[in-house]
Parts: structure tokens; sequence; C-alpha cells
């Protein structure tokens, strides 16, 4: 989950590495992602699990900006196929 800074318009921002991987990956057309982590690696699962709440949450304190990436990364996500389709 090493963090890189990545240029967003005038500013930038930080994302993990395999955040920045995913965005490349997605921008060309992949939709299939598979993570293979071992025991005990659970702050990855947790990082590209859907939680909006949280999304929620960041309106409701009138984080606009960040509720608005948060969301669009999460829209990514759910396009994606899963293992189960």
């Amino acid at each position: 989950m090493l963090p890189v800074a990545v240029r967003d318009g005038e500013c930038f921002e930080f994302k993990s590495v395999l955040h920045f991987i995913f965005d490349a990956l997605y921008d060309v057309g992949v939709r299939y992602f598979y993570f293979i982590v071992g025991r005990g690696k659970c702050v990855i699962e947790d990082y590209f699990t859907l939680d909006w709440n949280c999304v929620e949450y960041l309106e409701h304190i009138r984080k606009f900006k960040l509720a608005s990436r948060l969301k669009a990364f999460y829209e990514r996500l759910e396009s994606c196929n899963n293992i189960n389709d």
C-alpha cells in the first residue's frame, strides 16, 4: 500500500501503488482484477471493498471533493467483473 503522488490537474494527491495500477489498467479497458494476498493482508481487501457509508459521511461533513473522488473510485470498482459474474 505504498503511497505515490499522482498529479490531478493543478494539484497532487496520494494514492496507493495498487490504486494507481488499477486506474491505469482500467483506463485501457481491463475489467477483471484478481488480488492474491497472504494471510493477514486484509488492508488490501479493505481498500478495494465498497463502503458507501464513507461517501455519505464525507458529504455530511461537507467534504464534497473527497466524496466525489471516492464515489468515482467505487463506481469504477462496481463496473468491474468479479469472480461471481
